[in-house]
């Protein structure tokens, strides 16, 4: 701006005498002091900021315990580091599978809860069974299979068409238990066009499995079945354990 400033054309002419010459040339002197404070000035304000004048931020480098992306607020807590381990393993597995027995008769009395992503029940789904765990899979894959069929298990009186019970049960680790198990399946698979009865056997089943402490609670992680017998149609529940679950 200064420079343009000191080349702007006189807006009087040449036509005046010695002395207003010298009050030109003087003018011309007092421009060009203006013009070098100004350039001063100038050379000041492009001077590199300190960016640590000012300011009171202090920056951690990234590591273990300062991770290098902003942590949104209420973040989960990581695992391991909210509930203390359970003082009956037992009891914590049985609890978790008898929130898993109740989802699962819920779902296959109702298959099509697969496909409606809003659905509460699928949010119970995923608070016993984490996403992406082999038994996700298993159970989702069986219950669309349920649906392309046109069958379902109707809950019948409130009564659970899937039971599982834990008969032992420790722990591995501070977030993780193993367990054997004993279950049976008193549910009758129907047509749902029709009502008329497709299956109404009684599996009785058997095997093991791991229950795992998340930021959100205990969830199954894994349900292997390692034998399993078909009884009559109405056999009562042939768990050695049955007294103890639900």
């Amino acid at each position: 701006m200064h420079r343009s400033a000191a080349r702007r054309a006189p807006t009087g002419t040449f036509a005046v005498g010695a002395a207003v010459g010298a009050l030109a040339l003087a003018a011309l002197a007092l421009a060009a002091l203006a013009l070098a404070g100004c350039t001063d000035r100038s050379r000041e304000a492009v001077r590199p900021v300190d960016p640590g004048a000012g300011s009171t931020t202090t920056t951690q480098p990234p590591g273990p315990d300062h991770d290098a992306s902003p942590t949104a607020a209420g973040a989960a807590v990581p695992a391991g580091v909210s509930d203390p381990p359970h003082d009956d393993p037992a009891a914590t597995v049985q609890d978790v599978l008898a929130r898993y027995d109740r989802v699962v008769t819920a779902l296959h009395g109702d298959p099509s809860a697969f496909l409606r992503p809003g659905d509460p029940l699928l949010a119970e789904w995923v608070a016993v069974v984490p996403p992406g765990a082999v038994l996700a899979d298993d159970i989702r894959t069986d219950v669309l299979g349920r649906l392309t069929r046109g069958e379902a298990i109707p809950v019948e009186g409130g009564r659970l068409s899937y039971v599982h019970h834990a008969v032992g049960a420790q722990a591995v680790g501070p977030d993780r238990l193993s367990f054997t198990w004993c279950g049976w399946s008193p549910g009758v698979v129907r047509d749902v066009a029709t009502g008329s009865v497709v299956d109404d056997g009684v599996a009785a089943a058997a095997g093991t499995g791991t229950v795992e402490r998340t930021a959100g609670g205990w969830v199954l992680a894994s349900l292997d079945q390692t034998s399993i017998d078909v009884l009559p149609a109405g056999s009562p529940d042939p768990c050695p354990a049955a007294e103890v679950g639900p």
